[in-house]
């Protein structure tokens, strides 16, 4: 099983690095003609708003990890208060069936 998985996965990389890019290039148009769409829209939106972000993390990178670290121990610490009472109780008991048929009488 392991050594089918492994055949396949080296079939498939061989398949990717060599067959795909070659149809690709047969048959792809090579005209190169973009129009912004609502997507490229939406994510320069997206993007007007993150960039100012990422730059003030930068900037700032020391409070923006001492604050992730003051909520992973603050989330520690709730973790370990927890218990356990959340955790179902499973009622696993057995089960013994014994069916019986009547006999059919000819």
């Amino acid at each position: 099983m392991a050594q089918t998985v492994g055949f396949a996965i080296i079939g498939a990389l061989i398949l990717s690095l060599t067959y795909i890019p070659m149809m690709s290039a047969l048959f792809l148009s090579k005209k190169v003609s973009h129009k912004k769409n609502i997507a490229d829209k939406m994510m320069d939106l997206f993007q007007r708003g993150y960039a100012p972000l990422i730059r003030w993390a930068i900037k700032m990178k020391y409070a923006v990890v001492g604050g992730a670290v003051a909520l992973l121990a603050v989330a520690l610490f709730f973790f370990g208060r927890m218990g356990g009472e959340f955790i179902p109780q499973l009622q696993e008991g057995d089960y013994a069936f014994h069916c019986i048929l009547p006999q059919e009488l000819h």
